[in-house]
C-alpha cells in the first residue's frame, strides 16, 4: 500500500510539472540521473565509510556527497537559464529583502509562488 502512495504521488507530481513545462520534467529526471552517475563515481573513486553495509553494502558517504555536489553544480547552472526561460523573482526559497516574504504573491500575479513565478 505505501508503495502505491509514494507511486501516486510522483505521478501527481510529474503531472504538474507536464504542465507548466515540459522542460521542466526533463530537469527533474535529469536531477535523479546526475546524482546516481556522481554518486556511483564518486564512491567508486572515494568511498571508504559504508552508508548502510546491511542495506546496500557498496553505497558510501563519499558516494552522497559526490551527488549532492554534482547537484548543486547543476543548480548552479540552471539558475542563468531561469530567467531566461521566463520566470521572475529569485531562484531561492530566501526573502529578497528584508520584511519581504517568499510566500507572498508577487506584484501583479494572481497565484501564490514559493520562489519563481512565472507571471
Amino acid at each position: 500500500m505505501a508503495g502505491w502512495i509514494v507511486l501516486i504521488g510522483a505521478w501527481v507530481a510529474i503531472v504538474q510539472l507536464q504542465a507548466r513545462s515540459p522542460w521542466l520534467v526533463l530537469a527533474a529526471m535529469a536531477i535523479v540521473w546526475i546524482a546516481d552517475t556522481a554518486a556511483y563515481f564518486a564512491g567508486r573513486a572515494f568511498g571508504r565509510r559504508k552508508l548502510a553495509p546491511q542495506v546496500s553494502p557498496g553505497k558510501t558517504w563519499e558516494g552522497v556527497y559526490g551527488g549532492l555536489a554534482a547537484v548543486a553544480l547543476y543548480a548552479l547552472a540552471l539558475v542563468p537559464l531561469a530567467a531566461a526561460a521566463g520566470f521572475a523573482g529569485t531562484v531561492s526559497p530566501l526573502p529578497s529583502s528584508p520584511g519581504s516574504d517568499a510566500r507572498s504573491p508577487s506584484p501583479g500575479c494572481r497565484s501564490w509562488a514559493i520562489s519563481a513565478s512565472r507571471c
